[in-house]
């Protein structure tokens, strides 16, 4: 069965990720609560930099789908180089869907 994980990022610390959070239940997704990452740290820092990140893809497997309220969520570089970067061959290769 899959699991539904959650990925919320904010840039600085002046920022909360309380309303991607919200924004994520009011739209009907389950996220159980340890399945939920949130991370402070820029958009401009690879995904492949990010230390929640990958504990999140570390969790995650085969089947799970990860929620995010924004594709942007997962940084600037991620959209111009989703078929080019390590994480997003990370996705096909398990076969997790992002869901936005």
């Amino acid at each position: 069965m899959s699991r539904t994980f959650a990925y919320a990022r904010v840039s600085t610390i002046d920022q909360e990720t309380r309303n991607q959070i919200a924004e994520i239940g009011a739209a009907g997704f389950k996220v159980e609560a340890h399945r939920i990452i949130a991370e402070t740290i820029s958009g401009s820092v690879a995904i492949a930099q990010r230390p929640e990140f990958a504990r999140l893809l570390d969790k995650m497997e085969q089947g799970d789908v990860l929620i995010v309220t924004k594709f942007d969520r997962l940084g600037q570089l991620f959209l111009g180089k989703l078929f080019h970067c390590a994480s997003s061959f990370h996705f096909y290769a398990r076969e997790i869907a992002i869901r936005f």
